[in-house]
């Protein structure tokens, strides 16, 4: 399910956005798009195809440092160019299945504003072609077979920055090496890739705050949230997963089975502060499903429609994924015993 490869920036204004490497073209059912910066990307295909069903495309940026250089007889010593061409050949040798295009800024690589027309006049365009071909292909479930790497390793702060903030629709994953050494160190016995030096982050664990330990929580409201939501689960679970008269799957999320619960808290000034519970409803109604903190929000303004917007002091929120799995087994128990 892993493709390994070295990449990093390349191209001159030759090769600029040509297809070199492997790939014979062919539609395949899932496209996976990468764009390196600097050193290694590993590239996973998707759960949903296998691999033969599966096209990995390699973005390989590169650019000059000093555009004035090029006066010199050593300007090419501030390209990129040499490398990627040293990587395509590596990736056409050893892994022909990828189809490499060579991108060439061919600008003040130290610049935002050059690095920025770059993106949206050369990088967007061509990720927006493969993501018109996926959505033309597979209708509204484009997304399931379209997915974005960025590799990051070095780079000037203007070129990361340009590219990070102008692919962030994309919902891109990052990877980044941050020990680059370890290659030089283990010279010449090089048998493999180091996932110690890598970390790779999904576009949702970049855009969320990292989980922090109850025991490093000292503000007493987000501790009272955290104590309401543990005993607001455990009688979810008893009452809606191990009582099998609830309705909660047949009737209140029977179009998703997925529940999500949530926990409102209010306090007004000089008062000690309330929470209220709330959970999503999934049935067919004509607006839609009506998610846990509205919900929530609802049964707080019903007990006290007093309540004013600045009461209302944060909201936590669980997703409840064992509800599904224990439904789903409680099925197939129903229908072995049938049977």
């Amino acid at each position: 399910d892993e493709i390994e490869f070295y990449s990093t920036d390349d191209d001159d204004d030759a090769n600029n956005g040509d297809d070199v490497g492997g790939g014979d073209g062919n539609d395949n059912e899932r496209c996976l798009l990468d764009l390196p910066i600097t050193m290694t990307k590993t590239a996973t295909s998707g759960s949903q195809t296998h691999d033969h069903d599966c096209q990995f495309r390699l973005f390989l940026v590169s650019g000059t440092g000093h555009a004035l250089k090029k006066q010199s007889a050593y300007h090419q010593e501030d390209s990129t160019l040499p490398l990627s061409h040293l990587l395509c050949q590596f990736i056409a040798n050893f892994y022909p299945q990828i189809v490499v295009t060579q991108f060439c800024s061919d600008k003040d690589i130290f610049h935002y504003v050059e690095n920025t027309k770059f993106v949206h006049s050369k990088l967007r365009p061509a990720i927006d072609e493969q993501r018109a071909f996926l959505a033309a292909k597979h209708g509204k479930h484009w997304k399931r077979f379209f997915g974005l790497s960025m590799s990051l390793g070095d780079g000037t702060p203007a070129r990361l920055s340009a590219i990070i903030e102008g692919l962030r629709t994309f919902e891109p994953d990052m990877l980044h090496m941050f020990r680059r050494k370890t290659l030089w160190i283990e010279y010449p016995n090089i048998r493999q890739l180091w996932e110690s030096d890598l970390e790779h982050l999904r576009f949702d664990q970049l855009e969320t705050y990292p989980a922090i330990p109850v025991t490093e929580i000292t503000d007493d409201m987000i501790l009272g949230m955290v104590c309401e939501m543990k005993q607001w689960r455990d009688a979810f679970l008893s009452n809606a997963v191990e009582n099998a008269h609830s309705e909660m799957a047949s009737f209140w999320l029977r179009k998703t089975l997925q529940p999500v619960l949530a926990i409102l808290c209010v306090q007004k000034p000089k008062q000690s502060a309330l929470y209220y519970r709330g959970v999503n409803v999934e049935v067919s109604m004509p607006t839609g499903s009506l998610c846990a903190e509205r919900n929530a929000i609802g049964t707080a303004l019903a007990a006290d429609p007093s309540l004013r917007r600045e009461h209302i002091k944060a909201v936590a929120v669980l997703f409840m994924g064992e509800f599904a799995t224990a439904t789903v087994e409680r099925k197939l128990h129903a229908s072995a015993t049938k049977q």
